[in-house]
């Protein structure tokens, strides 16, 4: 089975053993990626294995052979390439911190992963493809990556914001279930400048014509119900009517952008900085504690 969520360039995977050799035929499965082996031991206790490979169905075909627990795998890569030897370890390393920081399953890894050394922008690109692996998991029905009452990816954000009174912006969304909802009573600038993307003019338009946006203002146009959006990007867009990265962008009252916001989650699984230089997690110390 393949998953994916739009206006995303990664790709998830779920494969049951059994259906293994049948793999073959998916489009993207043996390019580099992270992958999670689930299953259980010989006293029915919960078992993961985090792992990475620079070609997901080979290492998931080695595997078939020399590990007996595993019942499934879940794989996610990437459909433009873009996942190098730098992301993979990276991303290995830290979905197996917060596996073992959870405690919901055993871990099988003998030895603990090696973190990747990032650059702080090529990092918070790969932040994000973990935010949206975790909601895809979450999907799944998978909360191996969520301590008790604690998750991983919150989207409890509260409000978020963009203002600009200058141009008369005074906009207002929450992010709920992974899409994002611009409320009612929004203001939009909606004058179309060259950088404007078209998909966001025809939007405006639409919903205008269907009195769903009134006049405010000059070129300001105030939102007469919630509208929903796949990504805080796409709001963001359709907001300022210029080319916007909604993470940057949407800010929470106390002045952080959803980006510092959805990083600081990130690094918060059981108080552990997960970025930071302390040791790393003993592979005995991940059990079913309750």
């Amino acid at each position: 089975m393949c998953i994916e969520l739009s206006n995303w360039s990664g790709l998830g995977f779920r494969i049951p053993r059994a259906q293994l050799a049948g793999a073959i035929n998916l489009e993207y499965v043996n390019t580099p990626g992270v992958y999670i082996l689930l299953g259980s031991n010989e006293e029915d206790e919960p078992m993961a294995y985090v792992g990475k490979s620079e070609a997901i169905l080979k290492r998931l075909n080695d595997h078939a052979v020399k590990k007996d627990f595993w019942t499934e795998a879940i794989a996610f890569v990437s459909k433009d390439g873009h996942l190098n030897a730098g992301h993979i370890g990276w991303l290995e390393s830290t979905i197996y911190k917060l596996v073992a920081s959870a405690r919901r399953v055993k871990l099988e890894n003998t030895v603990v992963p090696t973190e990747s050394t990032l650059s702080t922008a090529v990092r918070d690109g790969a932040t994000e493809y973990l935010l949206n692996a975790a909601f895809l998991l979450t999907a799944m029905g998978k909360n191996f990556l969520e301590s008790t009452g604690d998750r991983v990816a919150s989207q409890n954000t509260g409000t978020l914001f963009i203002r600009d009174y200058n141009r008369g912006i005074d906009a207002r969304g929450i992010l709920v279930d992974h899409q994002f909802i611009l409320l009612k009573g929004s203001r939009i600038h909606a004058r179309e400048v060259p950088s404007t993307p078209r998909k966001a003019v025809a939007l405006f338009e639409s919903l205008r014509d269907e009195d769903k946006l009134i006049l405010v203002g000059n070129e300001v146009f105030e939102t007469c119900e919630d509208l929903e959006f796949s990504s805080p990007s796409g709001a963001g867009v359709f907001v300022t009517f210029r080319s916007t990265n909604g993470r940057d962008a949407w800010k929470l009252q106390d002045g952080r952008t959803l980006k510092e916001y959805q990083n600081g989650e990130l690094e918060r699984v059981e108080g552990r900085n997960l970025f930071s230089d302390a040791e790393p997690l003993d592979p005995s110390t991940a059990s079913d504690e309750g």
